[in-house]
């Protein structure tokens, strides 16, 4: 839930008595607002009902404003009373069991009946804490799908509807499971702003060890809208590997079978709260730390890391950007073997030259140097943040003039051109994906 920064600075102009009361009445509305969005409609009996339960839990905490005031608690102080009031209600609001349209139970024979269920290569399981399960086996032969489930849910007709899968947090796999809806996938395989049903796991180990697990998508409104029951697939495929460059290299086959599916509900509700009837497990406390491996692989991991950086210091070639960086971050550690080291500032020095020189040679190296991990990612950030590391020691390096493949140039001046060429490349060629964009900042800021 959120609120606007104008109801907070309102506490400041016209006294906390005036905030309060807009506090309260945005609270009171916001439940019926974002309902109103979400479901496209009116809110119905029970939203109504909802909303008046939300303002009557949320009035109690507005008391405590009014005593807290009373008191003589500064303005400032009020504000987070008032906001900590409007999100603790929140809070308690979603704790509460959601509202379910419809549950269909796998294993259970009369819930699977109800529901028209029909599977293709499936098993029941006695899973997490003795609960039935389906599980989705793999392919006979060499093959990327495995086996599926189709049943038929109720929807609410008028409002948008979730669909939530119920999973066992200590079972491992790495199959995937996509949620079809009247034929249509829901959620995306790779990258996307909604996900599929369940990704699996690379890591081989559980996710959520001694309690369940759930997992939420939306379902199209167009789907849902005037309908009451529809018709659900939950299909199995082998894991991806999301950079590979042909249809093998991206999807593997399915070898193991899936997790265990438990139940899939639908509800009205986009945070979904299980039943309160529901076993959940717990997590587990103070878990036994494992005894090996211990302190010495510290010291045999800082003893790879040495072995590299002397080997860039003792370099008789130019380093490229990535080892300049790589050294000017150890310049500062103090258990690596360049701490403070008088040979790393001039080894850095050193690289710079080489790259404004290659650069001059060829401009492309500005959003193209093959050194770095992802060209067009970095440009010439790595350089430049060994830079800014080395401010200090660098500088008296700085204003010594250097050749560069048009004349002489002093160092700073030579640096400044080949990073301002890399951030403007940057600005014209930014990522579409919002953490490569963040890649692409924090490196071509330099």
């Amino acid at each position: 839930m959120r609120v606007s920064n104008g109801l907070f600075s309102a506490a400041r102009a016209g006294g906390f008595a005036a905030f309060r009361s807009r506090m309260f009445r945005a609270g009171a509305n916001t439940l019926g607002k974002v309902a109103l969005h979400l479901n496209r409609g009116g809110l119905g009996l029970k939203g109504r009902l909802d909303s008046a339960r939300f303002c009557s839990m949320l009035a109690q905490r507005v008391a405590v404003c009014d005593i807290a005031e009373k008191l003589g608690v500064s303005h400032a102080r009020l504000n987070m009373i008032a906001a900590a009031a409007l999100f603790i209600t929140a809070a308690a609001f979603a704790e509460e069991p959601s509202p379910i349209v419809d549950t269909i139970a796998f294993g259970d024979g009369a819930s699977e009946a109800s529901h028209g269920f029909s599977g293709k290569r499936s098993e029941i399981i006695s899973g997490g804490l003795g609960e039935p399960a389906r599980s989705l086996l793999p392919p006979p032969t060499n093959y990327f799908e495995g086996g599926s489930a189709a049943f038929t849910l109720k929807v609410d007709p008028a409002r948008t509807n979730y669909a939530t899968a119920r999973f066992w947090g200590g079972d491992t796999s790495d199959d995937r499971l996509m949620l079809f809806c009247e034929g249509k996938q829901i959620g995306y395989r790779h990258l996307g702003d909604i996900d599929i049903l369940d990704f699996g796991d690379d890591s081989g180990e559980p996710a959520c060890n001694g309690r369940f697990f759930y997992s939420t998508l939306p379902l199209p409104f167009e789907t849902t809208r005037g309908k009451t029951e529809l018709h659900f697939e939950v299909r199995s495929t082998g894991p991806v590997w999301p950079y590979g460059t042909t249809f093998a290299q991206y999807q593997k086959l399915m070898t193991a079978p899936t997790r265990g599916i438990y139940k899939i509900y639908t509800h009205t509700d986009g945070f979904f709260t299980p039943p309160g009837n529901e076993k959940q497990g717990a997590a587990y406390k103070n878990p036994p730390a494992r005894k090996e491996p211990g302190a010495e692989l510290l010291d045999q991991l800082k003893e790879r890391v040495n072995r590299e950086l002397n080997g860039l210091l003792n370099s008789t070639g130019p380093l490229n950007e990535m080892q300049m960086q790589f050294l000017a971050k150890a310049y500062f550690v103090k258990w690596s073997a360049v701490f403070q080291n008088k040979k790393t500032v001039p080894q850095i020095v050193k690289g710079l030259d080489a790259l404004f020189a290659a650069w001059r040679k060829n401009p492309d190296l500005a959003h193209d140097d093959a050194a770095t991990w992802n060209p067009g990612w970095f440009e010439f950030g790595p350089a430049g943040n060994a830079i800014f590391l080395l401010d200090g020691p660098l500088q008296p390096f700085l204003d010594e003039p250097i050749g560069g493949g048009g004349g002489k140039i002093s160092r700073r001046a030579a640096c400044s051109e080949m990073l301002q060429a890399g951030r403007d490349w940057h600005r014209h060629h930014r990522r579409l994906y919002s953490n490569q964009t963040m890649i692409n900042d924090l490196y071509g800021i330099y």
